[in-house]
């Protein structure tokens, strides 16, 4: 395999950087700002020491100097590498990646869970509002779930469409919404 004249090992290196930075900015703001709390990473490790160094130090670079998006001000430590399989809330990490990589590239055992899944990624986008209301994807997309690349958005955002329609988010949780 050949992407951009990288090696996949290079493409997946890459690949590994870009997807801790993302779950960083996402856990650190707005998560961990909301709950005035501080939290730690823990990852799968890579097949080789050199490259769990090379996503460590990459990622060492995000915390002193921060992300386009994010200043990691709550995330005190570098990430944690492991194996997964001494780590069950890594399992039940690779269970949910699973369902949702499995439901938008179109399986239909990924549609048939992603409910029970994407109802638990939800985030309060209007913390603080007296009262607020949205449909299930405007509170997951680009909060709970970052798709990417950009291409699959529009398979992540068909995935909602049911959902929109049995779902309301409100300031008070999830809730199913009834028939008028």
């Amino acid at each position: 395999m050949n992407l951009h004249g990288w090696s996949r090992a290079e493409a997946t290196l890459w690949a590994a950087k870009q997807q801790l930075r993302f779950l960083a900015e996402r856990f650190d703001k707005p998560f961990l700002k909301q709950a005035n709390s501080h939290g730690m990473i823990i990852c799968d490790e890579f097949s080789t020491r050199e490259e769990d160094a090379q996503v460590a130090k990459h990622f060492s670079v995000d915390m002193l100097l921060g992300t386009y998006y994010s200043t990691m001000e709550r995330i005190p430590h570098v990430a944690m590498m492991t194996e997964s399989k001494h780590s069950p809330p890594l399992q039940v990490a690779d269970l949910i990646v699973g369902v949702v990589t499995s439901a938008i590239a179109g399986s239909r055992w990924g549609r048939a869970l992603f409910e029970d899944v994407a109802v638990q990624m939800l985030w309060n986008p209007h913390v603080h509002s007296v009262s607020f209301a949205c449909s299930l994807s405007a509170g997951v997309l680009g909060y709970g779930l970052k798709v990417f690349p950009n291409k699959l958005t529009p398979a992540a955002e068909s995935l909602f469409s049911d959902l929109n329609k049995i779902y309301i988010v409100n300031n008070s949780g999830v809730k199913r919404r009834t028939r008028v």
